[in-house]
Order: C-alpha cells, then sequence, then structure tokens
C-alpha cells in the first residue's frame, strides 16, 4: 500500500492482519515464545521496520531449533521472509474513465465481480437466516421441561 507522508512523497507501507502466525514453530522454547508474544498479530508499518522485526525473528527462530537439535527449514531464513514481504511490486491503476469492461487482460472483469459478490451476499445471508432458526429452536427446547422433570413435579406432594 502506497501511503502519502507530510512532504506528499507517497511510501510503501506493509499491512499483515496475521502478523504473528508466520513465526509460530513446533517445539519452541520459553524464550521463543516470549518473543512472539511481543510481535504485534496485525503488522501495518514501513518495510524499514519490517526488516528489524524479520531479522529479530530468524535469529530467535535458529536459536529455538538449535536447542531442540532441528534445522533451520529454508521458509524461515532472512531472505525467504524479506522475498515474502519485500520483494518488488508494479502497482496498475486504471482512471474510472479507462475501464472497459471487454475481455481486456489487463482490466478486471467488473460485471464479473458484482456476480459474484450477489452471490456471497446471498450466502451470507442464507447462513444468517439458518443460525438464527437454530438459534430459535434451541432456545424453545430449552424452555421446554424435560419429561422426567415433569412426571417428579407431579408426584411430589404439594
Amino acid at each position: 500500500m502506497l501511503v502519502e507522508n507530510n512532504s506528499g512523497k507517497s511510501e510503501r507501507l506493509i499491512i499483515d492482519i496475521d502478523f504473528r502466525s508466520h513465526f509460530e514453530i513446533a517445539r519452541a522454547v520459553d524464550s521463543y515464545n516470549r518473543i512472539l508474544n511481543s510481535i504485534p498479530v496485525v503488522y501495518v508499518g514501513s518495510p524499514t521496520r519490517l526488516k528489524q522485526f524479520l531479522g529479530i525473528m530468524v535469529e530467535a527462530t535458529r536459536t529455538s531449533l538449535q536447542q531442540n537439535s532441528m534445522p533451520l527449514p529454508p521458509w524461515r531464513s532472512l531472505a525467504y521472509l524479506q522475498a515474502k514481504w519485500l520483494s518488488p511490486y508494479e502497482r496498475i491503476t486504471h482512471s474510472d474513465n479507462n475501464i472497459n469492461f471487454g475481455n481486456d487482460d489487463k482490466c478486471f472483469d467488473h460485471k464479473q465481480c458484482h456476480g459474484h459478490l450477489k452471490k456471497l451476499q446471498s450466502c451470507l445471508q442464507t447462513g444468517m437466516e439458518v443460525e438464527r432458526m437454530l438459534k430459535a429452536r434451541n432456545m424453545e427446547s430449552n424452555r421446554r421441561i424435560k419429561p422426567d422433570r415433569w412426571r417428579h413435579s407431579l408426584l411430589r406432594p404439594i
């Protein structure tokens, strides 16, 4: 994502909504778990700050795995993680005037997206209705007196 700073210059911003989970490892030592819990669940920040996090986490991962006599897998290496988040990118934007709904490979088919959105909304609405009906049914069954309790209540003296 590009964000304009105070000087009007665009700056790249990295956003990852499940950042911490990328660093979870098997049989982590306590010190690694403390470091893992100190990093944010959601990362929003600059590439420079992300490089610092990656360097710290790779070193912590390497140490934790070594303490458990395990090798560092390639997908935990600094080069791999940097390529994952910091690889070069090229942003292609279309002005609203130039959008065409034809078969142009560079432009999204907005009619198809609109159709998918409608289907998704319909599925979500159906799911919510089913959930509401099940909740009402469960509430109704909880209000009823169980037959065993009903019989016992009749046998008790008043």
